[in-house]
């Protein structure tokens, strides 16, 4: 019997450390966990519009499989909300991390191209962020991407962001929709209507 209350006692350290079970006796264990309450921590996330002359886009990368079919989304939209410009285009199979990298740099190309300055790049992967952002080692097979993507960012004087997938909705709708198709989409224009919730 010791030895099962003990193996329970480190089945319970092992899956919930935040709770102190002083005693390793079975009672004691079943009133610690009957009384446990976890504090719950939620979030408001919605698509948060850029300052009035700037531009914000979202990107997202879809990999089933991861490596797998891959593709990415982006999407850049002015203080109003309104869309100026949008591509999804399926890239083959690699990586979530990789697909994602290549969304910010076309992203990056095409706001270099219309010179649109102190861009909000916001990204539902932490990976390139770490990466453009010298935290993270860089694979070498991105080495160069990521390069690119930094002396952009710093030519265009962007903000690097994270975004959580609740706010990042229309570029991973993007991603998806081409994922298994061999086509690239381009949207060129949307205004937002006053009865629309944009995400």
């Amino acid at each position: 019997m010791e030895q099962i209350e003990e193996m329970l006692m480190k089945l319970v350290r092992g899956v919930y450390p935040w709770i102190r079970a002083e005693k390793a006796n079975w009672p004691h264990l079943i009133a610690k966990l009957q009384n446990y309450k976890p504090k719950i921590y939620h979030y408001n996330v919605v698509w948060q519009r850029p300052e009035r002359d700037k531009v914000k886009y979202n990107t997202d990368g879809a990999s089933k499989g991861n490596p797998g079919d891959s593709s990415f989304g982006f999407c850049i939209r002015n203080h109003e909300g309104n869309l100026l410009y949008a591509k999804a285009k399926r890239i083959g199979v690699t990586t979530n991390t990789k697909v994602e990298s290549m969304a910010i740099l076309e992203a990056l190309q095409y706001c270099m191209g219309k010179e649109l300055m102190g861009v909000i790049v916001g990204n539902r992967f932490f990976e390139p962020k770490k990466m453009i952002e010298k935290q993270w080692k860089v694979p070498w097979e991105m080495v160069e991407r990521i390069e690119e993507i930094k002396v952009l960012v710093h030519k265009l004087q962007a903000t690097l962001t994270h975004t959580f997938r609740e706010g990042n909705c229309v570029a991973d709708s993007l991603a998806n929709e081409v994922v298994e198709s061999q086509t690239t989409k381009d949207f060129r224009s949307y205004q937002v209507q006053s009865e629309d919730i944009l995400i």
